[in-house]
């Protein structure tokens, strides 16, 4: 093989490799273009139900506990029943 050839050929490659380079700028932009939009709204949106959903089982968790007690008592007067647990917001996943 010929200098010329080395040349073109290694010319052809790096042609290549900048053409799959570019490509691939394109899909990342892509990429990130949906994760800014749809995606953190989504998680935002997401994360205002959790807390609305907590919120409700907060306010709901005293008045169930006393009539699941109630009821459990009357079915099973000798066992004493548990209070629901609570719900905690873990951290890590916000």
């Amino acid at each position: 093989m010929n200098v010329d050839d080395q040349r073109n050929q290694t010319q052809d490659q790096l042609t290549d490799i900048t053409n799959r380079l570019d490509a691939l700028e394109r899909k990342l932009d892509l990429i990130l273009t949906k994760l800014d939009g749809s995606v953190i709204k989504n998680c935002d949106k997401m994360g205002n139900h959790i807390d609305f959903v907590n919120g409700v089982y907060a306010t709901v968790k005293v008045p169930l506990n006393y009539i699941a007690n109630k009821m459990h008592k009357i079915a099973n007067p000798l066992c004493s029943h548990k209070e629901l647990p609570m719900i905690t917001r873990d951290e890590n996943n916000d």
